[in-house]
């Protein structure tokens, strides 16, 4: 993803001024996003060169076909518990707040859930959380994989997704199960 990115003064930089300090492409005259592509165009304007770079992130169309994904990002035993803290500290603080008549704390919980999860993410599994790039499903994916720990069907979950592997790109060293 193109972006801003964070120079060690700690401000942000253009990725354009990033490519133009870049020798050899010193003649970067344009840089823009599209929907799903990356468009980086070079050269004088006579004669341009441009190259696209498609970005090979997945759309998932349906809940259904983001679960296997969700799950995948979710190996590590240790990953799933701070979710299943995290989700259930935020619905207890949640209704705690309601309760109370503090309503205006409700986005509290949502940190205290997101925290724990994102601490899984970051510093266990040591990946991107789902939910920068899928919010709805993520959000969705944290509750049944929720309910799958309480009614203690995750590992099975996850061994059925696992034996699809051809058809869902899961192989048996990404999923660990807490046998």
């Amino acid at each position: 993803m193109l972006g801003h990115a964070t120079v060690s003064n700690g401000f942000s930089e253009n990725p354009l001024k990033r490519l133009r300090r870049i020798p050899g492409l010193s003649f970067v005259t344009s840089l823009k996003r599209g929907a799903n592509e990356n468009v980086l165009r070079l050269g004088a304007a006579s004669d341009r060169i441009t190259a696209k770079f498609h970005m090979t992130e997945r759309q998932y169309k349906s809940f259904a076909e983001f679960w296997p994904y969700y799950v995948s990002e979710h190996s590590k035993p240790a990953t799933r518990a701070l979710h299943a803290i995290g989700s259930t500290i935020a619905l207890v603080l949640m209704v705690i707040l309601i309760a109370l008549g503090k309503w205006w704390l409700f986005p509290l919980g949502l940190v205290v859930g997101y925290g724990c999860a994102w601490i899984g993410h970051f510093f266990v599994e040591k990946n991107r959380p789902a939910t920068f790039k899928y919010p709805l499903w993520s959000f969705m994916g944290d509750w049944k994989m929720l309910a799958f720990m309480i009614a203690g069907r995750m590992e099975k979950e996850i061994q059925r997704l696992a034996s699809q592997s051809s058809a869902t790109n899961f192989s048996d060293q990404q999923l660990t199960t807490d046998d």
